[in-house]
């Protein structure tokens, strides 16, 4: 009986909540922007001539500009990541677009004509349980602001 009272006594338990619960107020301005943090592993995607050569592929066009594509960087323990031509670089708790102007700017010291950086961080990811114990399934996150009921519906719901 004790090993199985939770799903005797009290199936569904999950999201259920007081009728007098006091929930926390919604902040006036959320900060729903990811911070990049130690282990975080980037793909960026450095070019030069403000992404000019990036439009040009398509056309037939070509260049001589520097370019890095889905340059895979891991962001270490003391949050910093080696990136080519800058060395190490502190990224730890920038947001996306702060981390892409900060390199853009730093590349632009370095001679580098009208920069662009694009970053995305590879390896966001939650772990669902649906219920069975056996089955737990690695969810990656699809976007930036992903939330539960999404990735308990990308792995088929909770028993």
């Amino acid at each position: 009986m004790l090993l199985f009272a939770c799903k005797a006594m009290n199936p569904s338990m999950m999201l259920r909540t007081p009728k007098d619960y006091q929930y926390d107020a919604f902040p006036q301005q959320p900060d729903s922007s990811y911070r990049i943090a130690p282990n975080d592993k980037l793909s960026m995607q450095i070019l030069g001539d403000g992404g000019e050569l990036f439009l040009n592929v398509g056309r037939g066009g070509g260049g001589q500009a520097m370019t890095y594509n889905n340059l895979e960087v891991l962001v270490e323990y003391n949050g910093m990541a080696k990136i080519p031509m800058l060395g190490r670089v502190p990224l730890e708790g920038l947001t996306k677009r702060e981390a892409e102007i900060y390199i853009e700017d730093l590349f632009e010291q370095t001679q580098i004509n009208r920069p662009y950086v694009t970053i995305q961080v590879t390896n966001r990811q939650v772990i669902v349980f649906p219920g069975t114990g056996s089955n737990a399934q690695v969810v990656p996150f699809a976007r930036e602001n992903m939330n539960l009921f999404e990735a308990l519906a990308q792995v088929g719901g909770i028993n």
